[in-house]
C-alpha cells in the first residue's frame, strides 16, 4: 500500500486572513475568538450567524465575523453582465463586519466573496458554493416572479443530481460530471431516455450549469408542465489539463474525453437511449465554441444542438472573427457538415444584441447557409447580454424543442 503524505503550505496573506476569519493561525485562543463573536441571541449557538440576509426592499446585508481583520469587503457579481461591485463592510464592537448594499439587488442567482488581507474568501455560513477554476464563490438568491422558472418548486415532483467520476483514457485521469435524472428516474421505473450533454462556459466548471444556471429545476419545471421531455442531462467538465498548447475554445481533448470515455460511461450506467435521435449537445460561450466544433458536425451522435451566446471565429470580446479557424473547421468537417445540414433535427443558435462576442454570429449564420443546414434557427434577444440571465432562458427554450 502506498502512503501519500501532503503538506499544507501557508503563505503570509493567506495566514492572516485565516486569522482574521478564526481558523486558527493566531495566538489569540479559539474560545476567545468565538466568545468576541458570540451571537447576541443566546438560544442560538456560539460563533453562528447569517452571512447575508434578505431585506423586503429588496437590499442585502452582509455580515462576517472577522475579529482580528482590518478591513473588509464583499465583492457581488450578479446575473445581468459580468461587473462585479463592491461594497466596504464596517466592524462593530462584537467583530462582526457588516453592510448593506445601497439599492435593491436584483431577482436572480448572485455570487459573492468576502476579501480579507489580500485573500477572497467564501462565506463561512452559506454552503451554497459556485465553483470554478478560478476559485469559490458563494451563492445568494433573490426570489422575484420573473425567477419563477428556475426556482425550487416544493409542489411538483424533482429529479436528481449525481456527482460521478469516471476514469478517461483519453487523458490519462480520473474525471467528474454531474448528471440530471428526471423525476421518476429511480424506484420502479424501468424507461430509458434521451440525453443532453449542457456544456459550461470559459472558467466554469461541470458545477456551475446547476448551482448558478439552476438547470436541474428549469428541467423539473418543464416536465412538470409538459413543456419538455423526461430527459437526462450531463454536465461534464469542460476544461482539461493544462498543456503548452491548450485552446480552449478548440479543445480537442475535451472533445476526445467527451466521444471516446464519457458518452460511453452513461450510456453503460444509466438508462440512456443510446443513438443519435436521442442525443443533444449544447452550450454557453465556450460551450457554444465545443458545440459548433464537436457537435454540430457529428450527426452520428446528435440530432440537436444548442448554441448560446458563441458563434464561429470568437476570440476576444469585441475583435473580428477569426477567418483561418473558420476556414480550417470547414476544410476539416465539410463531409460531415454536409451529412448534418440534412439529418440534424434542431440547430438553436441564441444571442443577446448587448453581447460583446456578436460578431461571431455572422460567420456561423453564414455556415449554416453555405451548408444549407435546414433546420437552422437563429434567436436574438434585444438588449441582452453575455450572462445567466440570458443562458436560463436559452436553456428553457431549447429544452422544450428537442426529442420531440
Amino acid at each position: 500500500m502506498k502512503t501519500i503524505s501532503t503538506t499544507l503550505a501557508v503563505g503570509a496573506s493567506a495566514a492572516i486572513a485565516l486569522a482574521a476569519l478564526g481558523l486558527g493561525v493566531t495566538a489569540v485562543s479559539a474560545q476567545e475568538r468565538m466568545v468576541t463573536c458570540a451571537n447576541a441571541n443566546t438560544e442560538r449557538p456560539l460563533n453562528t450567524y447569517d452571512g447575508y440576509e434578505l431585506h423586503a426592499d429588496g437590499r442585502v446585508l452582509f455580515r462576517l465575523c472577522a475579529p482580528e481583520a482590518e478591513s473588509v469587503t464583499v465583492n457581488l457579481r450578479g446575473d445581468r453582465g459580468a461587473a462585479s461591485q463592491s461594497l466596504v463592510l464596517e466592524r462593530d464592537d462584537m467583530g462582526y463586519w457588516t453592510g448593506t448594499t445601497a439599492d435593491p439587488v436584483l431577482p436572480g442567482v448572485h455570487r459573492y466573496s468576502f476579501r480579507v488581507a489580500g485573500l477572497n474568501v467564501t462565506d463561512p455560513m452559506n454552503y451554497t458554493i459556485e465553483q470554478s477554476i478560478m476559485g469559490l464563490q458563494s451563492v445568494i438568491e433573490v426570489p422575484g416572479s420573473e425567477t419563477a422558472f428556475y426556482a425550487y418548486d416544493p409542489d411538483i415532483p424533482h429529479g436528481a443530481i449525481q456527482i460521478v467520476e469516471y476514469w478517461s483514457d483519453t487523458l490519462g485521469t480520473k474525471r467528474r460530471a454531474r448528471i440530471y435524472t428526471p423525476p421518476g428516474y429511480t424506484g420502479d421505473d424501468t424507461n430509458d431516455y434521451p440525453v443532453l450533454y449542457l456544456i459550461h462556459g470559459g472558467g466554469g466548471t461541470d458545477d456551475v450549469w446547476a448551482t448558478t444556471g439552476r438547470a436541474h429545476y428549469i428541467l423539473d419545471n418543464l416536465i412538470a408542465s409538459g413543456e419538455a421531455e423526461p430527459m437526462v442531462v450531463v454536465m461534464p467538465e469542460a476544461h482539461t489539463p493544462i498543456t503548452e498548447d491548450l485552446e480552449i475554445r478548440y479543445n480537442t481533448r475535451f472533445r476526445d474525453d467527451l466521444i471516446t470515455d464519457l458518452i460511453p460511461y452513461v450510456d453503460a450506467t444509466y438508462r440512456t437511449q443510446a443513438r443519435p435521435e436521442s442525443r443533444a449537445m449544447a452550450g454557453l460561450s465556450m460551450g457554444s465554441a465545443h458545440t459548433w466544433l464537436f457537435g454540430l458536425p457529428r450527426s452520428d451522435l446528435f440530432r440537436y444542438t444548442g448554441h448560446f451566446s458563441m458563434g464561429l471565429g470568437g476570440g476576444n470580446p469585441m475583435a473580428d472573427p477569426d477567418i483561418d479557424a473558420i476556414a480550417r473547421y470547414e476544410d476539416e468537417n465539410v463531409d460531415a457538415l454536409r451529412r448534418s445540414a440534412q439529418e440534424m433535427e434542431l440547430v438553436y443558435f441564441a444571442f443577446g444584441s448587448a453581447d460583446p462576442w456578436l460578431y461571431s454570429v455572422a460567420p456561423a449564420r453564414d455556415l449554416a447557409e453555405r451548408h444549407g443546414i435546414e433546420n437552422f434557427e437563429y434567436h436574438e434577444t434585444p438588449g441582452a447580454a453575455h450572462d445567466w440571465l440570458f443562458w436560463r432562458e436559452r436553456l428553457r427554450d431549447f429544452a422544450s424543442r428537442i426529442f420531440k
